[in-house]
């Protein structure tokens, strides 16, 4: 009896380690709270991201319209200026706040409070090396 519980022991001993991981995997699996969505949406500048998107998709468009406009018969002479205006405005109406916050439980859904620290640790890594390379 004694032998089969040191042999049970001992082909046990090896996964040790594995239940060890596995303990720390479940306190790291929490959902990240959405005040770690929120830190890292400051870390990763998404809000700066989504408004040079907006301003390069903008710039596009623009473009495009104008395009459009000098090919188009019988517009008045201020067409131009007034879809520029037209833009001007929805884009100032685009509720980017409102989309970041909705986008807080679909990151949530998918990030646990340990994916979100290791995504700071990345960051600040990358943040640092950068500064030190423009030294």
């Amino acid at each position: 009896m004694k032998s089969a519980l040191v042999i049970a022991a001992l082909c046990l001993l090896p996964a040790a380690p594995c239940l060890a991981q596995q303990a720390q995997l479940d306190q790291s699996s929490q959902p990240a709270s959405a005040a770690d969505i929120e830190r890292y949406f400051e870390v990763m500048h998404l809000r700066q991201q989504m408004k040079d998107t907006l301003a390069a998709v903008s710039t596009e468009m623009r473009q495009i319209m104008n395009q459009q406009l000098q090919k188009a018969p019988n517009l008045p002479p201020d067409a131009e200026k007034q879809m520029n205006e037209f833009y001007d405005t929805e884009l100032q109406k685009l509720p980017t706040e409102q989309i970041l916050e909705t986008a807080i439980p679909v990151y949530q859904k998918y990030l646990s409070e340990g994916d979100v620290d290791a995504l700071f640790t990345h960051a600040n890594l990358s943040s640092r090396r950068m500064a030190a390379d423009r030294r």
